[in-house]
């Protein structure tokens, strides 16, 4: 399956990855991030129905090392990402975004 993000989700990685770089002055830390993130983003491809369920249409799959998950939704062939969120930050604020 091709996994595709809604902007607001993509932005939220990128922004993500950018701060980690910069908080710890390592560009390694946030490539690690975003490498882990496309791993994550492997096992949903290759088993979307695998991880939890949140509510009743949507899932979540942990990134692993870091506490971030990705909130998708499976949708006939594609495996579309709604968020990109930190796991203790904000909860829920994506919620909104999956009424689309």
């Amino acid at each position: 399956m091709k996994v595709v993000y809604v902007p607001e989700a993509e932005q939220e990685l990128s922004d993500a990855a950018v701060y980690l770089a910069e908080s710890a002055r390592s560009v390694e830390l946030g490539e690690r991030l975003l490498h882990e993130a496309a791993q994550c983003e492997q096992r949903i491809a290759e088993r979307p129905n695998a991880w939890p369920m949140v509510g009743r249409r949507w899932r979540q799959c942990l990134v692993t090392t870091f506490p971030y998950k990705i909130i998708y939704r499976v949708e006939g062939d594609i495996v579309r990402v709604y968020a990109f969120a930190h796991v203790k930050r904000r909860p829920g604020y994506w919620n909104k975004r999956l009424a689309r």
